[in-house]
């Protein structure tokens, strides 16, 4: 100790001076070591939870994407069915015996199966404008307000069709036939709308392809189909209020309001 004292006391003040310039230095250095660290740490922390974050995003896109196909895949089967019940219906029809009705039990089952397919098909095609305050909407269930989508509009066209094949004569037979078989046609049509096979990577022309899906919902497609089975079986025997497009009921409920 004494001769630290010794080499202290001898010491002039420039030499105190580099002596606190090389502590303050030090000081400074270690300041910089700890905020570098610190600043280290913090970034890891930082890349640490961007990757949890990534991940679970990730597992949540894969979750999305399993339900996609899960419900895809239910679609598919239900677009088949529904197919298939239309061609019987189309069939039931297109060989009725001349001069004798329609096969009363085969046309209700029929009936019984496309209800079916209508009501399971609501999960997939809900209605349209539903959440509009339309005077006409208020008193129903939720999932039966608004307009139906007009893919589920060619189902219940058949299944009217059976409902009222009692009534139908020879000529008519062949209407109701016809009519069916065409409303198959808008079947398929609506379906590749909301399905693009060319986006699903099916078929020979595998490739991304723009949707055939309108900007807001028409039924210009079926609405001639509905035309001629009202035509034989009077006005508003199938859509009690014809549907419109969502702008329309828009522009008509502003109106009503004034705004």
């Amino acid at each position: 100790m004494q001769a630290i004292e010794n080499f202290l006391s001898e010491l002039d003040a420039g030499q105190w001076l580099t002596i606190a310039l090389f502590l303050v230095s030090l000081f400074l250095s270690f300041l910089t070591w700890a905020s570098r660290a610190a600043l280290s740490k913090a970034r890891e922390q930082r890349d640490e939870a961007k990757a949890a974050q990534k991940k679970a995003e990730d597992a949540r896109d894969l979750e999305r994407n399993q339900m996609r196909s899960a419900v895809l895949a239910e679609l598919l089967v239900w677009a088949r069915m529904s197919n298939e019940a239309m061609a019987e219906a189309n069939v039931l029809f297109r060989n009725k015996p001349a001069g004798q009705p329609v096969d009363a039990a085969a046309a209700g089952d029929l009936m019984a199966r496309l209800s079916a397919l209508v009501d399971t098909g609501r999960l997939y095609f809900p209605n349209h404008s539903r959440d509009l305050d339309w005077p006409s909407f208020r008193d129903r269930p939720s999932a039966m307000k608004g307009f139906r989508d007009p893919i589920l509009d060619t189902l219940m066209l058949a299944h009217e069709e059976l409902r009222f094949s009692d009534k139908a004569d020879d000529s008519g037979a062949q209407e109701a036939a016809n009519n069916i078989f065409n409303a198959r046609r808008a079947f398929i049509s609506e379906l590749q709308d909301w399905v693009d096979p060319n986006s699903l990577g099916l078929g020979r022309f595998a490739v991304p392809a723009p949707k055939g899906q309108k900007h807001e919902q028409d039924w210009h497609d079926v609405a001639p189909l509905v035309d001629s089975f009202e035509k034989r079986y009077g006005a508003s025997t199938f859509w009690n209020e014809r549907p419109v497009a969502r702008s329309v009921l828009q522009q008509k409920l502003a109106e009503a309001s004034g705004t």
